[in-house]
């Protein structure tokens, strides 16, 4: 009975002192506003139209865990996609138009989803290029903000 007093009394004390230790939760942050979101997207938009992928550099994450899925193809980083895929295709086309329609964005704390309709309207080789279609971006809280991490562009069959 004796060692019972002693061990629940020390059981506490030891408690405390980790808990002393432990170091303190961050304060949760807030969901991101939808509007703050669509201003993401809108960038990305006016970059690609403008061929910047220096701000789309800026926008993507260059994390590992990077996902871009276009018409079954898959790239599973953002530099890949933007040397072997998007910067290619800006290159290449005169007088592109592309804009997000529709957009619907459900965000938590670190991570958001926005799916909407694409319209890409361009030349190239003095030909017209349009396309159309469904998208969802997947956006996180990162240390400089919120990045994209994902991308799913489909588009309609012609």
């Amino acid at each position: 009975m004796t060692r019972l007093r002693l061990r629940a009394p020390l059981a506490v004390l030891v408690l405390l002192l980790l808990s002393a230790c432990a170091q303190p939760e961050p304060p949760a942050q807030e969901a991101p506003s939808p509007a703050e979101l669509e201003a993401l997207l809108e960038q990305q938009a006016q970059a690609i139209r403008e061929g910047d992928l220096a701000t789309l550099d800026a926008l993507w994450s260059s994390g590992e865990a990077v996902y871009i899925f276009e018409q079954g193809g898959v790239d599973s980083s953002w530099a890949a996609y933007r040397d072997h895929h998007l910067g290619p295709e800006l290159e290449a086309l005169d007088d592109l138009d592309f804009r997000h329609e529709d957009v619907r964005i459900r965000a938590g704390q670190d991570l958001a989803v926005a799916t909407g309709r694409y319209v890409l309207k361009a030349r190239h080789e003095d030909r017209p290029v349009e396309s159309q279609g469904v998208f969802t971006t997947v956006l996180a809280r990162e240390e400089g903000g919120w990045k994209i991490v994902h991308s799913h562009l489909s588009r309609r069959c012609r």
